[in-house]
Formats: C-alpha cells, sequence, structure tokens
C-alpha cells in the first residue's frame, strides 16, 4: 500500500466512524463496514476498499479509496450487484457526481445491476483534489456569500436531541436551536441529518417549518438516506433531500467550518 493510499485510509475511516460506522465489533454492534470486497469489473473480479452495509447486513454503497475507475480504460465497465434500492441510489449518485455514465437493471423485486461506465468526461485526478482540500483549509475565514450563506460552513446534526441529559429537553434544546439558525444573519451552507437526527426532516417533526425555511433561504438539507430506511422513514421525508455516506463524508471533508449542536 502506498504513502498516498495509506493517508486517503486514514482520512476515510475517521470520516465513517465521525459518521456512525463501525469498522470494528464493539460488543454491542456489529460492524457495518466491510473492507476489501469483491465485485465484478466485466469477467474479472476486483476489490472494493469499503462496503458499507445496512442493518439487514445487505450491502448498501461502495466506497473505493483507490477508485476503480480511475484505473479502468475507457469505456470499461464496472458491473456492482446489490439488492435494495437505497444501494441503487447510492451508487447512481456517485455516478453523477463523478460524471461518468451509468445503467440499472432490475433483477427480480429486491436484486439490481448498476454497470457504471467510465466514459471520456474526465475528473479530478487524486492530486488535484488533494490540492482544492489543501487550499480550502489555508483560507483562515468562511466567507459569507451575498444571500448570508456562509461558504463551506457545514451543520452535523446527528440526533434528534440535543445534549446528553434529559430526553424531552434535549428535543426542547434541539427544536430551538434549529429554530435560531433562522433568526442568524449568515446561515450554513448546508446541514447533513443522520441517525436519529434524520428523524427532524420527516413527517410529524416539529422543526419542519423551520428547515423550510432554511431550505428557501438557499441553505442545502440533506438527510442519510441509510437512516431513513433503518427508522422506515423513507416515505415520510418533509424537506430537503436523500444524500448517502460518500456524499456526506465528501461534504465533512470539504467544509471550512463543521458545526456540531
Amino acid at each position: 500500500m502506498s504513502d498516498n493510499e495509506a493517508l486517503s485510509r486514514i482520512k476515510i475511516d475517521n470520516l465513517l466512524v465521525a459518521s456512525g460506522w463501525r469498522l470494528l465489533d464493539d460488543g454491542e454492534n456489529k460492524k457495518n463496514v466491510v473492507l476489501e470486497q469483491g465485485y465484478r469489473v466485466g469477467k474479472a473480479t476486483k476489490f472494493t476498499d469499503y462496503l458499507l452495509l445496512d442493518t439487514f447486513n445487505r450491502p448498501l454503497a461502495v466506497i473505493e479509496a483507490k477508485k476503480a475507475l480511475k484505473s479502468c480504460p475507457k469505456e470499461e465497465e464496472i458491473e456492482v450487484m446489490v439488492d435494495n434500492e437505497i444501494a441503487v441510489q447510492n451508487l447512481t449518485k456517485m455516478a453523477v457526481q463523478m460524471q461518468i455514465d451509468y445503467r440499472v437493471v432490475s433483477l427480480n423485486e429486491h436484486d439490481f445491476t448498476v454497470t457504471l461506465i467510465r466514459d471520456v468526461t474526465p475528473y479530478l485526478e487524486q492530486d488535484e483534489k488533494e490540492e482544492k482540500l489543501q487550499s480550502i483549509h489555508d483560507e483562515k475565514e468562511v466567507q459569507p456569500l451575498a444571500n448570508g450563506i456562509l461558504k463551506g460552513c457545514v451543520l452535523v446534526v446527528s440526533s434528534d436531541k440535543m445534549g446528553d441529559g434529559d430526553k424531552e429537553l434535549g428535543k426542547q434544546l434541539m427544536k430551538g436551536f434549529l429554530y435560531a439558525q433562522t433568526q442568524l444573519d449568515h446561515l450554513p451552507e448546508t446541514i447533513i441529518f443522520y441517525n436519529s437526527g434524520a428523524k427532524l426532516t420527516t413527517e410529524g417533526s416539529d422543526s419542519l417549518e423551520d428547515l423550510k425555511q432554511l431550505q428557501e433561504k438557499g441553505v442545502e438539507i440533506v438527510t442519510c438516506g441509510l437512516c431513513l430506511n433503518y427508522y422506515q422513514l423513507t416515505e415520510k421525508l418533509q424537506v430537503g433531500t436523500i444524500t448517502n455516506m460518500y456524499v456526506i463524508s465528501e461534504k465533512m471533508a470539504m467544509a471550512k467550518k463543521i458545526i456540531k449542536p
């Protein structure tokens, strides 16, 4: 393993752990990240560095520290077999972000094939990404845009409660915190909801009106798809969009400032 790859893995490991993923069994819970999982590239078998699993131990999303697509010849196809629609969404969103073509084939009610096709469209090389990341962190201050959005400021909400004391008090504090965001002169560029924080963007949440107001002001609101699936709330999302751990990890890595209540 090269030094660059080792550094990339350390960064991704830290982001995954910070976002609630488990690389090791912790006694009460089994790990939900599998390393060096095999997948098909044409007729050959390759290995992905990270395979994320859902609560039923099914593959949910593929994150590759050394992206297989980077080393594939142009027009090469990578075929990934998944057994749930959330995994399909994760892979197709990754394809769109990387500016590559894809196609999805439904094999039956539960199983799908997602084919990723590396075309002639270039995407950032790893060293260019590192330079872009470094330039962002070299900037000392987060500068507000004309609409009051703080470019590069990311608010992450990992719980529907604020603090570790009384649960009902914690819910009231979180409701007050999100309301307070609507009254600020400068707003975060993105708010990420994951774990039980995903409940705040769904039907029945006391903070929906505040979050919709923030969205109208230009704040991007995204909610972890795995978390919505776990709480069976996917169909009840009321504000923002569903995202995946690939996007969450990248947004946190590229952020100039991260706020966590």
